[in-house]
């Protein structure tokens, strides 16, 4: 149960990750004054990105254990 929370959480995350990093690149793209702040966002959403998504790969494996356990 708290597996499948924490799943959904980091889904999420990974989602709004995404949604986030794709105005941030326009935003770079189309923007004349973007630099470091631009770059800091785009680096925080991939952290965030990838730290989920590890996060799903870890529960993903605790599921499967428990589940041949069973």
């Amino acid at each position: 149960m708290r597996l499948a929370l924490v799943n959904k959480i980091c889904y999420t995350i990974c989602v709004v990750s995404v949604c986030g990093s794709t105005i941030t690149g326009l935003w770079m793209v189309w923007s004349e004054d973007a630099d470091q702040i631009a770059w800091r966002f785009l680096m925080s959403f991939l952290i965030l990105f990838l730290a989920a998504g590890a996060m799903i790969a870890v529960n993903a494996a605790l599921l499967g254990r428990r589940r041949e356990g069973d």
